[in-house]
This record gives C-alpha cells, sequence and structure tokens, in this order.
C-alpha cells in the first residue's frame, strides 16, 4: 500500500511583516505552525509584542509551537500541506533574507528610510529582527540624529549616522 503526502516548500519571508501576516491568516484559517528555531527569545518576544498567540509544547492542537533548535547541528528544510493546514517554518526562510540581484543604492545615502517610522520592525541580515528608532547623540560637541535598532532580550542596539555626514 502506497501513500502520497503532498507537502510544499516554503519560500522566504522577505520582510518581518510578510512573515507576521502569514501567521495570522494561517492561524485565522486553523492551520498547525512548527517553528523550529534557534533564536527562539528573539522569536517568541515578537510574537508577544505582536499578541500572536504561541507554545513551547507540542500536542496543544492548532496554533503555532515555538519549538528550540539550538541543539540541533541540522535543521531540516521547511515545508507546508495546504490541504492538512501544517506547516514547518525554520530561521532559514524567517532570519535569512534574499539579497536582490543587482543591489540598488538608495539616492542620497538614506533614501530606503522614506518609508520607515519610528517604531517599525525591521530585519538587519547579520543582527536578525529589531525596532527602528532615531535617538540624538553628542559626539566630540556634535548634536546629530542616529539610527537605533534596538534587538530583543537586551541584545546591544546598532547606531549610524542619520545625516549622512
Amino acid at each position: 500500500m502506497f501513500f502520497h503526502l503532498r507537502y510544499l516548500s516554503v519560500l522566504k519571508y522577505y520582510t518581518v511583516f510578510d512573515l507576521l501576516n502569514d501567521l495570522r491568516d494561517k492561524l485565522r484559517r486553523q492551520w498547525q505552525i512548527n517553528i523550529l528555531t534557534k533564536r527562539s527569545k528573539e522569536l517568541s518576544a515578537i510574537l508577544t509584542e505582536e499578541n500572536i498567540q504561541f507554545d513551547t509544547q507540542s500536542g496543544a492542537g492548532k496554533g503555532i509551537v515555538l519549538v528550540d533548535a539550538t541543539h540541533l547541528e541540522h535543521v531540516p528544510l521547511s515545508f507546508q500541506n495546504p490541504e492538512l493546514g501544517v506547516q514547518l517554518l525554520t530561521d532559514k526562510e524567517i532570519f535569512n533574507l534574499k539579497r536582490p540581484l543587482k543591489p540598488s543604492k538608495p539616492k542620497g545615502g538614506f533614501g530606503f528610510l522614506t518609508g520607515l517610522q519610528v517604531g517599525d520592525l525591521v530585519v538587519h541580515l547579520d543582527h536578525g529582527i529589531g525596532r527602528f528608532g532615531v535617538v540624538p547623540r553628542e559626539i566630540d560637541g556634535i548634536h546629530r540624529e542616529y539610527l537605533e535598532i534596538a534587538y530583543a532580550e537586551n541584545d546591544p542596539l546598532v547606531h549610524s549616522d542619520r545625516s549622512g555626514g
């Protein structure tokens, strides 16, 4: 006897908003979503802040279950079955963003910031998901505004010169 189980690959998320919207949509449709992650504290903080309910123990029925994968050397590929309403996500689809084939430089050096607002979630390719902000600083007697990305679990903040000069 043969069984045909149809599982599809999961596309990578380009933004945090894509991930959050997909999770909310699948929760509304009663999916079981298991997230195998080595960054469970960071992901827990984001889901909690965005009021997305999750559990850390399997067997909870439908919904999101975060599974700590720090002990795993190799993490399997993500997959989903729309007919059964099940999905396995891994850090690869959540934290590894695709880079554009032809990198485009924003005009003026900071053109990409025009759509950001203080408090928006952003993804840094090396550091992961954080919250965008702007802070005033005085360095060597010069007052400037600096970009700030605050990461979960009190990770260090990343600052860069907002003025470009």
